[in-house]
């Protein structure tokens, strides 16, 4: 199992926009956020919104086993949910998902009961 956590910054005065993308998943669109994370093999998703002095943050954690081969397909993907998701994110967050390089990506320091 491969495990990643990332944290992107939420643009100021997007915060609200977070949440109200999270009711969205939630309430309308769940079946096709549950199919885009069977599509990309995921197993567990955990996503969490930090506040701190230096602005909010939105905190994602993935495990799958194969973390590569999810963001390469999520990356080619011409799905119109996964590209109505990515732009969603791009809005809230500032940050391009799809043009996020391995090299920028978190280190795993350190893992306990895994």
């Amino acid at each position: 199992m491969q495990h990643l956590c990332i944290a992107l910054p939420i643009q100021p005065g997007k915060t609200q926009d977070l949440k109200d993308f999270v009711n969205t998943l939630t309430e309308s669109r769940w079946a096709e956020y549950d199919d885009f994370q069977k599509r990309s093999r995921v197993q567990k998703v955990v996503w969490f919104l930090q506040s701190s002095p230096h602005g909010d943050q939105f905190l994602i954690y993935n495990a799958a086993e194969d973390l590569s081969r999810l963001a390469s397909d999520f990356f080619a993907s011409t799905h119109p949910f996964d590209l109505w998701f990515g732009q969603q994110l791009q809005e809230i967050t500032g940050v391009d998902l799809r043009k996020v390089q391995a090299a920028g990506l978190p280190v795993q320091l350190l893992a306990y009961g895994y």
